[in-house]
Formats: C-alpha cells, structure tokens, sequence
C-alpha cells in the first residue's frame, strides 16, 4: 500500500505538467485530482476535477473514461457535502442533469 509521502511526490510530480500540455497536461490533471481525492485533500480535489472538466467547454478531447470518473467523484463530493444544486450542474455535462 502506497504511503503519504508517495502521494505527496505523486503530486508533485503531476502538478510539474502544465495544463496546457498538448499530450499530458489533461490527464495529469486527471490524476492530480484522484491523488487529493485519496489523501483526503477534498477541496483540492474538487477544484482539480472541476478544472478537468471545464476543459470541455474550450474543446479539449477527454478520455470518455476519465471524464465519467471525475463526473462521478464530483458528484461524490457534492453529495456528501449536501450540495445538490452543484451537484446538478457538474461542468462539462452542457446541461443541467436530472438526479
């Protein structure tokens, strides 16, 4: 089982690769945001995914997998902290989903 640390440098490591990126700058946003999710860093982990997902809006080609993970997580997220407007419009879904 990996340990904190191991989180830590993962991160850190991930977040060295601007977003703009052309081949891994998206998918190491995917994973930044799955490494805070797991370390308990919720907040961080909602902005990353967020992040992740508005990249739709400007066009940008997402793993269908990845994108219905983060959707997933965000979804999570916002159930657990009783935020069902939000939870309604997660980024990235171009209309509003009925829950």
């Amino acid at each position: 089982m990996p340990r904190k640390k191991d989180f830590e440098k993962a991160i850190a490591c991930y977040q060295r690769i601007p977003a703009k990126h052309t081949r891994y700058g998206w998918s190491a946003r995917y994973e930044e945001s799955q490494l805070f999710a797991k370390t308990d860093q919720i907040q961080r982990a909602e902005d990353s995914f967020v992040e992740f997902l508005q990249s739709l809006d400007r066009g940008i080609q997402l793993s269908n997998h990845q994108v219905a993970h983060a959707r997933r997580w965000l979804s999570l997220i916002y159930s657990v902290e009783l935020r069902i407007k939000e939870r309604r419009t997660i980024p990235g879904s171009c209309k509003r989903v009925r829950l």
